[in-house]
């Protein structure tokens, strides 16, 4: 399951792509202001932070990978990221 990226009409601030993995219970969110988060979708605890280079706060396509153990994001300067999704490497 996935959500798309939107804009706050009020805040004018965005929400990011995110992607949902019901087998492992967690859910990847792009934060557009602090990066890519892992949080454990039943309790909502953040698990994890990703640090993904930008320049501009633009929403990053993000996606699980390798049966979950890995996430994959995108860049707003063309640089793809893979990240080991236990260790964060």
């Amino acid at each position: 399951m996935f959500v798309k990226c939107s804009q706050d009409k009020l805040t004018d601030q965005i929400s990011g792509h995110a992607i949902i993995n019901t087998k492992d219970d967690v859910i990847i969110l792009d934060d557009v202001v602090q990066g890519v988060a892992l949080y454990k979708l039943s309790a909502t605890d953040r698990l994890k932070m990703f640090l993904v280079p930008h320049e501009q706060l633009r929403s990053r396509n993000v996606a699980f990978n390798e049966g979950g153990k890995t996430i994959v994001t995108g860049s707003d300067h063309g640089d793809g990221y893979i990240f080991d999704r236990r260790s964060g490497k």
